[in-house]
């Protein structure tokens, strides 16, 4: 299976989907990841960071989308990364599902699943999936 990790597009996003070690780890476990060119700049991880995890890296959002099994980024899709999803891709961030239900609509009318990261319990058996701890 393809994971793979956009380029946050949101200004002052400082954080980036998977981290050179977490790529590593996922590498291991039998998954390819595909990387978008500077995805982890703002978070100090170079492109060669992640190349040396087992990574490849992809020039561009479209390129990552169509491979990619699942896409993961930190936050929702904006429009060009919507317009990129197509049937049975997953798309896995931060959704604010409950306030955002047209866009869930719009994930779920292109036949991609979509998980919201905001929305697993913040309880101790999932404190390693909770977004919010690491503010």
């Amino acid at each position: 299976m393809i994971l793979g990790v956009l380029k946050e597009t949101k200004a002052h996003e400082n954080r980036v989907a998977l981290t050179p070690t977490a790529v590593k780890t996922l590498c291991g476990k039998g998954y390819s990841c595909i990387i978008q060119n500077g995805a982890g700049e703002a978070s100090s991880f170079s492109d060669t960071d992640y190349t040396d995890a087992g990574a490849r890296m992809v020039s561009s959002a479209d390129g990552v989308v169509k491979e990619a099994a699942v896409i993961l980024k930190i936050n929702p899709p904006d429009s060009t990364e919507l317009g990129l999803l197509s049937n049975g891709k997953t798309w896995i961030s931060l959704l604010q599902h409950r306030i955002n239900g047209e866009l869930i609509s719009q994930i779920a009318a292109k036949g991609a699943t979509a998980i919201s990261m905001d929305a697993i319990p913040r309880i101790s058996r999932a404190q390693s999936m909770d977004v919010f701890s690491s503010q």
